[in-house]
C-alpha cells in the first residue's frame, strides 16, 4: 500500500528554468461514509493506512465496481521525497480538478480548500516542505454536492502536479483580440500579470499559426504588478468554424522562461435574433453534449473527448452548450482547433440552495472560470447555471 516517489526532475533548478513533476499513479484511497476521518486524524503522518486500497490517480472512484454507487467522503494519500529545495524558486502543488470539496493536508499540516469540482487550484508549500525527507500528501473528497441530472463522479479526476518556478516569473497571460473587419488589422492587449520583486524588461510576441512572428514590444516593469501591452498585427486571419487559425502570444520576464499562450482573432455581435461571426450572419447548429463515459468517468481520456467532438462537427454541430460541466483545457484546446463555438458552465441546476442573488460562491465560480479559460475563441459566453 505504500508508496514513495521521488522527484529526480526538481534536483537542478536554476534562477530561471522551471520543472514539473507529476504525482499520478497509484494513491492509498479509503471511503469514509461516516465521516469519521476528520474527527480520527487520517491525515496526520503517523495514522496507519495499511489497511486502506489503492486507487489510480486521476480517476473517478465510481468507476471502480464496489465504489460504483458510492457518494460521501474519501481520503486519499501518497509520499514523495523532494532531493533538494531549489535555490532562487517556489514550490507549487497543483490540482487541475478535484471533485467536488476538497481539502488537502501535507505532512499534517493542512493546506487548504477548495469548493469547485472542474476547475484547478493549488498551494505555495516552498516554506512547508523539507528536502530528502518523506513529504506526505493527503487529499479528502467529497462528492455529495448533487449537480442536477448527470452523475456526481468523485474523486481527483484531473492531474496533481508539484512544479518548481523562478521567484521572479510571469503568472499569467491574458489575451484580447479586436478585429477591424474592414481594414483587416486586429488590435491585441496582452495583460501580464507578474511575481517578483526585480525590475525587468516583459517582452511580449505575437507568432501567426506558422510560427512566424507578426508584433512584437517590450516594457520595464517590476514586482507583482499587471502590465497591459499593446500590438497589432496588420493583416490578421480571422478565427471561425471552417478556418479555426490560433496566434500564440509569448512572454518573458527579465532572464525567465517564456510563457505561452494560444488565442484567436474573432468577433462576435448580436443583431437582433441573428448571431453575426465576424461580421456575418451564420446558422448555428446545437448539441447538448454531457461530456463524461462510464468507462472513465469525467476524466476524459483524448480519445474519447476527440471521438465525441469529431462526431458533432461531422454532424453540421458548430455550437453547443455542454451540460452543466466546465471542462479541461486540453478539451478546449481542440474545441479552439476544430471550430466549434460554446458556452461554459457553472453547475447550478434548479432550487440549488446557491441559486440567491449575488451569493458569493457562484460569483467566485464564476470568477475560477473565466480566469482560468479566458483566451479560449471557443467560449463566446459564460453561463450562470442550467434552467
Amino acid at each position: 500500500m505504500k508508496r514513495l516517489l521521488t522527484l529526480l526532475a526538481l534536483c537542478g533548478c536554476s534562477v530561471a528554468a522551471a520543472s514539473e513533476t507529476p504525482l499520478g499513479g497509484k494513491w492509498s484511497f479509503c471511503t469514509d461514509p461516516l465521516n469519521t476521518g476528520l474527527r480520527e486524524a487520517w491525515y496526520a503522518p503517523e495514522y496507519d493506512r495499511s489497511g486502506w486500497d489503492e486507487t489510480e490517480v486521476p480517476g473517478c472512484w465510481n468507476t471502480r465496481l464496489e465504489y460504483a454507487g458510492y457518494t460521501g467522503a474519501a481520503w486519499y494519500a501518497t509520499t514523495f521525497i523532494l532531493p533538494q529545495k531549489p535555490a532562487e524558486c517556489d514550490i507549487l502543488l497543483d490540482f487541475e480538478a478535484v471533485y467536488a470539496d476538497t481539502d488537502v493536508w501535507l505532512n499534517g499540516e493542512r493546506l487548504g480548500s477548495h469548493d469547485f469540482g472542474f476547475t484547478s487550484f493549488g498551494f505555495d508549500i516552498t516554506g512547508r516542505i523539507a528536502p530528502g525527507t518523506v513529504n506526505r500528501l493527503v487529499v479528502r473528497a467529497e462528492n455529495s454536492f448533487k449537480l442536477g441530472a448527470t452523475w456526481n463522479w468523485g474523486g481527483i479526476r484531473r492531474p496533481v502536479t508539484l512544479r518548481t518556478v523562478p521567484r521572479e516569473r510571469i503568472e499569467s497571460l491574458f489575451v484580447s483580440a479586436e478585429p477591424d473587419l474592414e481594414k483587416g488589422s486586429a488590435e491585441i492587449g496582452v495583460k501580464v500579470l507578474l511575481n517578483g520583486t526585480k525590475k525587468g524588461a516583459v517582452r511580449v510576441s505575437i507568432s501567426n499559426p506558422e510560427g512566424r512572428i507578426v508584433a512584437r514590444s517590450e516594457v520595464r516593469a517590476a514586482g507583482r504588478s499587471e502590465v497591459l501591452i499593446p500590438l497589432r498585427i496588420r493583416k490578421a486571419r480571422l478565427w471561425d468554424f471552417d478556418h479555426p487559425h490560433l496566434y500564440t502570444a509569448t512572454a518573458t520576464y527579465g532572464d525567465g522562461e517564456p510563457v505561452s499562450e494560444r488565442f484567436g482573432i474573432r468577433k462576435i455581435e448580436i443583431d437582433g435574433y441573428r448571431l453575426l461571426l465576424n461580421g456575418e450572419s451564420v446558422r448555428l447548429n446545437g448539441a447538448n453534449w454531457v461530456p463524461y463515459d462510464p468507462f472513465h468517468g469525467n476524466t476524459l481520456p483524448p480519445e474519447i473527448y476527440r471521438r465525441d467532438i469529431d462526431r458533432m462537427k461531422s454532424c453540421g454541430v458548430n455550437m453547443a452548450r455542454l451540460s452543466h460541466l466546465a471542462l479541461p483545457k486540453e478539451v478546449l484546446d481542440y474545441l479552439d482547433e476544430r471550430g466549434m463555438l460554446i458556452f461554459e458552465e457553472i453547475p447550478l441546476w434548479n432550487k440549488n440552495h446557491y441559486v440567491k442573488a449575488d451569493h458569493p460562491v457562484p460569483m467566485r465560480w464564476l470568477t475560477e472560470l473565466i480566469t482560468q479559460r479566458y483566451n479560449h475563441p471557443c467560449i463566446i459566453g459564460w453561463s450562470a447555471g442550467n434552467e
